[in-house]
């Protein structure tokens, strides 16, 4: 046997036992189980987060709520829970800290998979900045890539690309860190000496992204941008798939929120292209009026906020989760 033949060999195994690990960790319900052992932490979020997706029951959920960490801040999931006369599990909410609609968009399939009725994201006016941080950048789709990005923009972040579609070939790659830290912590059980997490450069990097924002010019905002064009995309693969999409402007405590003509550039923007996609876009003025006492920083709310916005969403819900309702029960006759 020649030795180009032997290496050909080889690397085929490599490639076999690369791709088969990842088909069977991803459908293996202990690996999920395991990955989420590990007390919740910003570190080991994203790792939380698709082992929820990916073990969830397909067909259950009423509403998904996805998005940033303005979803978890913003909404109270019991109480919108109550509100909409539903019982667990039937609402959830699915925060991924610091993601930008394009990182949401990434998550389609799995979104697709679990078939819920209505998907709200909650957006800021932060998404019309047409600007990635590839850093943050957690999960990567390349069918979702493809139908973003033209060969131009792949080739201009080809590094950027190729990295993110390295690790989104295999689920440890992805999670690396994250698995690292269970493990740890699982080991660490009983230990008297307490494992001490370094500091969040994640966190370090939003502040420093907010301290950004500040500084931003109106030049700084269009429509559309790299991130409406991801719900947008979200969109149209979420309605052709039978669930109702709704992408709700979310107020924030900032002096651009009073800046009529950008939020009025907003609204007609994402409104006309949410017509064509088959979604629903609701602007802030449909919303009730949070105050700035409301929040506790320029994005998230404080509870008095919660409230009046999570009130709003069960208001929003209400009407199309009936309508669902009465069409299944009419279908079942």
């Amino acid at each position: 046997m020649s030795t180009n033949l032997r290496l050909l060999i080889f690397a085929a195994a490599l490639l076999a036992v690369f791709f088969g690990s990842d088909f069977l960790l991803r459908r293996s319900e202990s690996f999920w189980r395991f990955a989420q052992q590990h007390p919740y932490s910003e570190q080991t979020i994203p790792l939380q987060l698709e082992a929820r997706l990916a073990t969830m029951e397909p067909g259950r959920l009423d509403v998904a709520i996805v998005g940033s960490s303005v979803v978890e801040s913003n909404v109270d999931p019991e109480a919108l829970t109550a509100a909409l006369k539903r019982s667990d599990p039937y609402i959830r909410i699915f925060p991924l800290p610091a993601s930008p609609p394009l990182e949401t968009a990434m998550l389609a399939s799995h979104l697709l998979r679990l078939r819920p009725k209505i998907v709200v994201y909650p957006l800021t006016l932060w998404s019309l900045q047409d600007h990635i941080d590839w850093d943050v950048v957690r999960y990567y789709d390349p069918a979702i890539a493809l139908s973003l990005f033209d060969w131009r923009e792949i080739a201009r972040d080809h590094d950027e690309h190729a990295s993110a579609l390295l690790e989104s070939m295999h689920v440890v790659f992805r999670h690396r860190d994250p698995l690292r830290r269970t493990i740890g912590h699982n080991l660490a059980r009983g230990w008297t000496v307490k494992n001490q997490a370094p500091p969040s450069l994640l966190f370090a990097h939003v502040r420093e992204r907010a301290e950004e924002r500040g500084r931003s010019g109106r030049d700084d905002f269009v429509c559309p941008s790299i991130h409406t064009r991801a719900l947008d995309l979200l969109g149209r693969k979420l309605t052709a798939a039978g669930t109702r999409f709704v992408v709700v402007s979310t107020p924030v405590a900032t002096g651009w929120q009073k800046d009529r003509k950008l939020m009025r550039m907003m609204d007609t923007c994402l409104g006309d292209r949410a017509r064509a996609g088959g979604y629903r876009y609701v602007p802030v003025s449909e919303l009730p009026a949070i105050e700035s006492s409301d929040f506790r920083d320029g994005i998230h709310m404080a509870e008095s906020g919660r409230v009046k916005f999570t009130q709003a969403l069960s208001r929003l819900l209400m009407g199309p989760l009936q309508a669902i309702r009465n069409r299944e029960r009419h279908a079942l006759r």
